[in-house]
């Protein structure tokens, strides 16, 4: 058996069709099994299914996301399990060093791989680290507990979602985070990543492996989630008092179920969580931005793109940065992260940038 046989991706989709396409091409005869969840209020053409080969099965319902995230914790039959966006890609390098940390780390409940953030533009894709502060837990930090208490430490963990779990501990986390509906499409990311920090470890290992894409902005308000309230409104409207109280409640609950014998401190951890994530984005919200740092945003919306993609090849980085003109080109990132000691294996990732490149002159010509 290869090392990525023991591992299912379930890939929620809605009405991107294109980029299920890209997906069906990119995982075609390999060794991983990938679920495409499709919610779109059509199917796939069977044009396109036909090109399906039998790791990859695809899943049309018309029920919204929860259902069908859902359904996928039935279907998973692997080991190890994965989520990705329908635009996002793994890399399947760092996929094998993932499986392969959590086949010796028994202990270990999930790992995360670093991070890509990629987008294309004018026939060159670019790239940029994502999340490069992400560490894992200093070593006094034991048991979930702890974990929860420092869930916000400054090297925190980012894209948990997007890493490789055990199956059998994911699949109730998917199930509790999805169960109930709430009036803000941003609670359920807190939800999730506070069930699966405090499932078990969570370590991060040094290999590229999500490829984060910039190509298309956040599905908003389709497939039952609504993103027109943010999360300050939630907190404060009084009319989502009892919505607050319940995911709390919810919330605790789930997690004493996955260790009884803590609940007498769950529901203050819990609290803790919370209340930290209320008061980040106050501070977000109320916090005065300067002149200073509004005048690179100015400059940004002013500038014409051929302008930018000057300025990106010629002003040093450190002004660009400054800017927001943080793209480089992609394989430069990725020689970026592998001089900073990240796994990297080159050919693939020079594989995945003209897949990426020939994508964007295909279907949007």
């Amino acid at each position: 058996m290869s090392v990525l046989e023991k591992l299912s991706i379930v890939i929620p989709t809605y009405d991107r069709h294109d980029f299920v396409r890209r997906q069906i091409g990119y995982w075609a005869n390999s060794d991983v099994t990938v679920h495409i969840m499709d919610g779109s209020p059509v199917p796939m053409s069977q044009e396109y299914l036909e090109d399906l080969t039998p790791n990859i099965k695809y899943h049309h319902s018309n029920d919204d996301f929860f259902s069908r995230m859902q359904s996928a914790t039935e279907l998973i039959d692997t080991q190890y399990v994965a989520m990705l966006g329908d635009d996002d890609l793994f890399v399947k390098s760092g996929l094998k060093r993932c499986v392969e940390h959590l086949d010796i780390k028994t202990e270990v409940f999930g790992v995360v791989g670093r991070s890509i953030y990629f987008f294309h533009q004018r026939g060159v894709v670019f790239g940029e680290p994502k999340h490069p502060e992400a560490t894992n837990y200093e070593r006094d930090i034991r048991g979930g507990i702890a974990r929860l208490y420092n869930l916000y430490h400054p090297g925190k963990i980012g894209a948990i979602a997007y890493g490789v779990f055990r199956a059998d501990q994911w699949k109730p986390a998917i199930r509790a985070t999805y169960a109930k509906k709430y009036s803000s499409g941003y609670v359920y990311d807190t939800f999730l990543r506070t069930l699966l920090t405090y499932s078990g470890e969570i370590e991060v290992v040094e290999a590229v492996t999500w490829l984060c894409s910039g190509e298309n902005p956040p599905i908003q308000n389709q497939s039952s989630f609504n993103r027109s309230i943010d999360l300050i409104e939630w907190f404060d409207e009084p009319k989502f008092k009892d919505e607050v109280i319940d995911f709390k409640e919810r919330l605790a609950s789930k997690v004493s179920e996955i260790h009884p014998e803590e609940g007498g401190v769950i529901l203050s951890a819990i609290d803790f969580v919370v209340g930290t994530l209320e008061e980040r984005y106050r501070v977000k919200a109320t916090r005065r931005v300067s002149f200073r740092e509004k005048l690179p945003r100015l400059i940004k919306t002013i500038t014409p793109a051929p302008v930018k993609q000057i300025a990106k090849n010629l002003l040093p980085r450190s002004i660009t940065k400054r800017l927001d003109w943080q793209g480089i080109r992609f394989l430069d990132c990725v020689n970026l992260m592998e001089q900073r000691g990240v796994s990297v294996d080159r050919e693939e990732m020079a594989t995945i940038s003209q897949m990426i490149k020939e994508f964007h002159e295909e279907s949007f010509a």
